[in-house]
């Protein structure tokens, strides 16, 4: 759930029941706090076939099954799209060896290279939009919530950032005229006219000949920004008279965020190239500087962090796994704490998993803002290293950890209604009507049985002011209605569990891919949505594991040292 503040929330309150919803449950799915398996899936008919191309039946048996899944579910989308959808079945599969070996059907295969040219993916969402909004109108929320989950994944093909749909729609929001939601949808559909710009990426300083620094590193959209080394005269002469301070990057973008998204692809081939041709250790660093190229073209030389001569550009941070801590914000995942004295109590097996899965951990938190495919990789190494074997991943981790999510999703959102009461409370000087949960008082679970208890003075229908938001408390599309339903659910047989499964599968098809072909599998977006569902999963069961043990080492550390006073009372007696 998104917290509205100040004059947004005001806002919020003057719509109509519908387009209210509409506008919540559209924050929650861009927002970054949301848990990955309940965000937008960043997957359109595009980047299947994209996914499609090149499949080795050998390598990419795991990838062939998950695209065949992302089709079957097209099923109920055939009314919006431009040709009907194949009778025959998804995949074919023959037996080689012990395993049969899949791929996917001819007739699914041309269906969806035509479906996915630009014109008709665009006819498509057009088509998704307007169905969304008739619902809106007639205050069909259920399948109001379901048409928005399909056309966010398929607007998302058309944008390289994804905090693009959501600013374009939480900024329409923050201005004193603002637009109704179904302007705001259909104006994500046409972007804006791309302008020039010039993106700046800082790198590790580091010292180049002049060959270097006249090489050609792709087009000519790219270019190195070098200083002189000040020391030149009195430092040793393998530092060179000359440093690699960034890389910069001109491209077409609608906005900032969308420059910085399409430059970095380039940025990433050049520092290839400088150190597969040229040997140079070097990596991105700090804040990337964007300046309109316009302006940026009065000083072409620049500064090292690329501001111009009256230019300054505005600075955005390089992607990460999570969000930025802040006070009010989710906790971002991390490894169980005191992780070193685990590992000396645990035995050999088991302190190799732990190792491997802090190492794999690391190693792609340092990847994500520079390749983020790379990252994806390790992700799923560090999953299979702490599962035992690739195919314990979905048979283990993802049940157990479906059961820590149930309760991590109630405690997310009980926290954000309180921050929303908050909220109003302070807007408006009066405490409002919901009965929210303060879980120093009241554990979630037990507030959450008062609040849907019909019988109950604190049922969600009895708050007015404000009246409770349906995208919490509706009963047929709310979140926490969602959950209450999951957990009468039998395991692994829901969409939680589906949904879990399948993405670990398309994490799994993007790590061979990387790995054994050296192919970059989906967008960027699509690897980033795909690599923290796997992140935040490892690290819950991880945690999870970890407390018991910790307990019953620190409770064998209080009685040893209970115990070793005593025995030096006797010696000393003795």
């Amino acid at each position: 759930m998104w917290v509205y503040s100040g004059n947004t929330w005001s806002a919020r309150l003057e719509l109509e029941r519908p387009e209210g919803y509409g506008l919540d449950y559209w924050l929650f799915l861009h927002a970054e706090e949301t848990h990955g398996v309940w965000r937008s899936r960043p997957l359109g008919l595009s980047g299947l076939a994209e996914m499609a191309q090149n499949l080795n039946p050998k390598v990419d048996r795991v990838r062939t099954g998950a695209i065949a899944r992302e089709l079957e579910a097209y099923a109920p989308l055939a009314f919006y799209l431009d040709d009907a959808l194949p009778q025959s079945r998804t995949t074919r599969c023959v037996p080689k060896g012990k395993r049969e070996q899949c791929e996917l059907d001819g007739e699914w295969r041309e269906w969806l290279e035509r479906q996915a040219t630009p014109d008709a993916q665009r006819r498509f969402a057009t088509r998704l939009c307007e169905a969304l909004t008739a619902s809106l109108d007639r205050g069909d929320l259920f399948e109001a919530a379901f048409l928005t989950r399909r056309f966010s994944s398929e607007l998302a093909e058309l944008y390289a950032s994804p905090r693009t749909l959501f600013a374009g729609v939480a900024s329409a929001y923050a201005r004193e005229a603002r637009q109704p939601l179904a302007d705001c949808l259909g104006g994500l559909l046409d972007p804006p006219q791309p302008g020039g710009f010039l993106v700046t990426f800082p790198v590790a300083p580091v010292a180049i000949s002049g060959k270097v620094a006249t090489a050609t590193l792709g087009p000519p959209e790219v270019s190195l920004l070098i200083e002189a080394n000040p020391e030149a005269e009195t430092a040793p002469a393998y530092l060179g008279s000359r440093s690699l301070r960034a890389i910069r990057v001109r491209t077409a973008a609608p906005t900032a965020n969308e420059a910085l998204a399409r430059a970095l692809p380039e940025c990433r081939n050049a520092l290839h190239l400088l150190r597969v041709r040229h040997y140079l250790r070097t990596h991105l660093y700090g804040p990337v500087r964007v300046v309109a190229a316009q302006a940026g073209d009065a000083d072409e030389a620049g500064d090292a962090d690329g501001a111009t001569s009256g230019a300054e550009g505005i600075l955005l941070s390089l992607d990460q796994p999570f969000w930025t801590p802040k006070q009010g914000r989710r906790p971002v995942p991390e490894l169980p704490p005191r992780l070193y004295k685990l590992a000396q109590n645990l035995p050999p097996d088991q302190h190799d998993r732990w190792a491997a899965l802090r190492w794999h951990v690391s190693q792609a938190i340092g990847y994500w803002p520079e390749d983020v495919h790379s990252a994806a990789s390790e992700v799923w190494q560090a999953l299979e290293s702490f599962a035992g074997s690739a195919a314990k991943v979905n048979a283990v981790l993802v049940p157990e950890y479906r059961t820590l999510l149930l309760e991590e999703l109630l405690a997310f959102e009980a926290t954000k209604l309180r921050q929303q009461a908050y909220s109003h409370r302070k807007l408006f000087d009066r405490p409002g009507d919901w009965y929210y949960c303060e879980p120093k008082r009241v554990p979630p679970r037990k507030w959450l049985a008062r609040v849907l208890d019909r019988r109950s003075r604190t049922h969600w229908s009895t708050w007015q002011d404000p009246r409770a938001p349906d995208l919490l408390f509706n009963p047929g599309v709310g979140l926490l209605s969602s959950l209450e339903r999951l957990r009468a659910a039998t395991a692994g047989d829901d969409w939680l569990t589906r949904r879990l499964r399948l993405a670990m599968d398309h994490l799994y098809g993007i790590r061979n891919s990387t790995v054994h072909k050296g192919e970059r599998v989906g967008s960027d977006q699509w690897a980033a949505h795909v690599a923290r569902c796997g992140l935040e999963l490892v690290l819950s069961v991880a945690n999870a594991r970890a407390a018991p043990l910790l307990e019953e080492i620190d409770a064998r550390d209080a009685e040893s040292a209970s115990i070793m006073p005593s025995a030096a009372m006797q010696a000393a007696s003795a």
